[in-house]
């Protein structure tokens, strides 16, 4: 298994593809922590080769 995983502006899905808005970035600049980001999405895609298909498995 894999997983693929990008940060947006916005992302939705929509028929089993991902629509996303202002997406590849990978900084966020704050001046403090905690930090409040107005757009933030983090979409994802999962791999599974077809022969671990009935296998049972974990994402943490």
């Amino acid at each position: 298994m894999r997983i693929d995983a990008f940060l947006a502006d916005s992302a939705e899905v929509v028929q089993g593809k991902i629509y996303a808005l202002g997406a590849g970035w990978n900084t966020i600049f704050v001046r403090q922590f905690p930090a409040a980001h107005r757009r933030l999405a983090v979409a994802a895609t999962v791999h599974v080769p077809f022969t671990a298909t009935n296998v049972s498995h974990q994402a943490r």
